[in-house]
């Protein structure tokens, strides 16, 4: 806890002085979860404890919100936003509140009572999802001096927590303590990293007992220092990460791959993909993915040379069987065309079906037969 000291001093000492916040306040499937807001307003309420009673806190909406370097730019919204944090605090048992004038205004004097600096209170196991929550972090002001929003303070807060048992935290982890969405939990990270408030050091490639490429979770740890190496951040961005998302957010092949789901199987498909496609972005997304499995090991590189072979041969065989079917195709149309131009037509005759011409034709050149008189009385004609 911060003992009596005011927030913003210039004399606080980062290894002296902090305020002791809850680990179960990250607990986003209980009751003991809060809010950034509500994260910002305990913090507050940790800076200014009373120097002969650490525990508690005189104070009114009105102060808070004088401290509170993140409020709205409406007073009056901001205000009521205090109030109802400090109402949310209390039912969700971080602090106990009393005062003698009801209804609570925002002049009201306020005795607060902050429940982590008791032993029964951090001790108690809180679990969300696969993760459990108890203890708390100490946290000094000058990470809510860096931060320049709640949810950057907060990240940072979470961060300080879980790097001193070298704990590595998914984007699920993330999404869920922050109460974000996947894409915006990447983007917050990317803003810390950018702003120089954390580290993050890339998991690293490795071929699991079935041979499927696996990745390891990012790990975090909050930057103590003022300046960063920017060269080495740029060059591990190109492992994946914020940069492999931007990659994927702007690609342009439609055909489905495993490039950008960096803990999924590779196969030789997405090679030929790769090799094929005329997507800028996912040749950088797979160059970088294939690059950092090649650096993982032997078993990594030979992996990426078995899959790229194996599709490099798909590939030729592809292209071999397309020029084979290109000759035929132009040796029918040659075919046909030939055909075309030195068949005969033969024409069918067809009699009108009172026709008697066949008759006249078996008869000779002035034969009467057939002209006056009837078959019966042909016979008794003097022909010579």
């Amino acid at each position: 806890m911060l003992r009596g000291t005011e927030i913003g001093s210039d004399h606080i000492s980062s290894q002296e002085k902090y305020v002791s916040m809850p680990n179960r306040m990250h607990a986003f499937e209980s009751k003991d979860y809060v809010s950034d807001f509500e994260f910002g307003v305990f913090y507050l309420l940790g800076c200014n404890v009373l120097a002969r009673d650490t525990k508690t806190v005189k104070t009114n909406v009105h102060l808070i919100y004088d401290l509170f370097k993140f409020g709205a730019k409406n007073q009056g919204r901001a205000k009521a936003k205090i109030r109802d944090a400090l109402m949310s605090l209390e039912e969700k048992g971080h602090i106990g509140i009393s005062y003698t004038h009801v209804p609570m205004k925002y002049d009201t004097t306020l005795s607060i009572t902050l429940l982590s600096n008791q032993k029964k209170y951090t001790d108690k196991m809180v679990k969300s999802g696969s993760w459990q929550y108890r203890g708390y972090t100490e946290v000094t002001n000058d990470y809510w001096e860096k931060a320049a929003t709640l949810r950057q303070f907060r990240t940072l807060v979470y961060i300080l927590w879980r790097q001193t048992i070298d704990y590595q935290i998914s984007y699920l982890e993330w999404s869920s303590v922050l109460n974000i969405s996947h894409q915006t939990a990447i983007n917050n990270i990317k803003d810390c990293v950018e702003a120089g408030l954390i580290k993050k050091e890339r998991g690293q490639y490795y071929i699991d007992s079935f041979g499927d490429i696996r990745q390891e979770t990012n790990r975090y740890t909050t930057n103590q220092d003022e300046e960063t190496s920017g060269d080495e951040d740029d060059e591990r961005d190109l492992v994946h990460g914020d940069y492999i998302d931007k990659l994927e957010s702007e690609c342009t092949e439609i055909r489905n791959h495993n490039w950008y789901g960096r803990k999924n199987r590779l196969n030789a498909n997405d090679f030929i993909i790769f090799l094929t496609t005329n997507s800028k972005n996912l040749k950088e997304a797979a160059t970088a993915r294939v690059n950092a499995i090649e650096r993982s090991g032997e078993g990594g590189k030979t992996l990426i040379e078995n899959l790229s072979n194996e599709a490099k041969k798909e590939i030729a065989a592809k292209e071999r069987q397309e020029r084979i079917n290109e000759k035929l195709e132009k040796k029918i149309a040659e075919d046909l065309s030939d055909e075309s131009f030195h068949r005969t037509v033969e024409y069918k005759k067809r009699k009108h079906k009172k026709d008697i011409s066949h008759l006249l034709d078996e008869l000779p050149s002035g034969d009467l037969r057939g002209s006056f008189y009837d078959d019966d009385d042909m016979d008794e004609l003097p022909f010579e």
